[in-house]
């Protein structure tokens, strides 16, 4: 099975990039420090998409996952035993 190559640097930095700090920059060396004050401060969760609009939040927000989620799919449809994956019939035939 060939080996995954994914860039998990550019995709912090476009994390980076999208997710917008008050005062922070984005390579910033204590950006994920920053992060995690941000959200620690938050009054209540509070969700940022809903199931209707998830697909263009993430695309608009998260870009490079999204891309990669995108690929990895296909990935699945073309070949199911990718990732270690192996599909099973049950005793009815279905999968």
């Amino acid at each position: 099975m060939p080996e995954l190559l994914f860039d998990w640097n550019d995709l912090e930095r476009r994390f980076r990039e999208a997710t917008v700090l008050p005062d922070v920059l984005p390579n910033q060396d204590d950006w994920w420090t920053c992060w995690h004050r941000h959200v620690a401060k938050r009054s209540a969760p509070a969700w940022f998409y809903s199931a209707e609009t998830s697909p263009e939040w993430f695309l608009k927000h998260w870009p490079a996952l999204t891309a990669r989620w995108i690929e990895a799919a296909h990935e699945q449809l073309t070949d199911p035993t990718q990732g270690g994956f192996r599909p099973e019939r049950l005793p009815n035939g279905d999968m």
